[in-house]
């Protein structure tokens, strides 16, 4: 049994008079049989982390009615059971767990005047592998310090900003199919169909001011990585 599932149930339907005794009164006809039709609804409910495992046996139980006119004889308990069901977790292994962008050096010159500046020669593109169980959900988010110089949360900031030696002027943007991931914001990748998955991203210089002063220009980030 998963230990990370939760179950509960509840009534999925109304009790149904199914016309063969008045349900007027429970008294009015003793002896008569009457029936009902009722459909339990299972439910599962995340708990912690799920692995995979079989779900089976009996889940729960319903007392169905108390016969009032047998002075409170309560109805036997109706079992709730679950089939040969099983829960799958789907997931991906990451085969590039450290992904290092070598950015290189860049001259001053490289970028212009004005804020928003990305130097062509100042990216690197490198691939972002996973081996994936079929019909995982793959989603990823980046976080990491905003550079203080601009608005934009897709600008990362430099490693020691504002300490003697760092550049200044310059973040780091991180881009996917062309659009930069905002920080803090998740992205929805693809639904796979399993096996191994490459996701090109591509690290590149960003100006954050209208000058740019020499110096190193580092920056970490984390992409957190989420199969829902």
């Amino acid at each position: 049994m998963n230990s990370k599932a939760g179950v509960s149930t509840y009534s999925g339907t109304d009790y149904i008079d199914r016309g063969n005794a008045s349900l007027s009164s429970w008294s009015s006809n003793p002896g008569e049989l009457v029936s009902h039709d009722y459909q339990p609804v299972i439910q599962f409910w995340k708990i912690g982390n799920i692995t995979s495992g079989s779900v089976t046996g009996q889940l729960a139980s319903f007392v169905a009615f108390t016969m009032q006119y047998l002075g409170g004889e309560q109805a036997p308990e109706i079992p709730v059971n679950a089939g040969a069901g099983s829960i799958t977790q789907v997931a991906c292994a990451v085969k590039t767990s450290n992904i290092l962008f070598e950015l290189g050096d860049v001259l001053v010159s490289e970028f212009g005047s004005a804020v928003g500046t990305t130097p062509a020669n100042a990216q690197k593109t490198q691939n972002l592998i996973l081996d994936c169980d079929a019909g995982a959900n793959i989603n990823v988010m980046l976080t990491g310090p905003q550079n203080p110089d601009v608005s934009d949360n897709t600008v990362l900031a430099l490693t020691g900003q504002g300490s003697a030696g760092v550049a200044r002027g310059v973040g780091v943007q991180l881009v996917y199919n062309n659009t930069p991931l905002t920080l803090g914001n998740n992205l929805v990748l693809k639904r796979t169909t399993g096996g191994q998955e490459m996701f090109p991203l591509t690290a590149r210089y960003y100006q954050t001011n209208t000058t740019v002063t020499t110096g190193i220009a580092n920056a970490s980030a984390t992409l957190s990585l989420t199969y829902q």
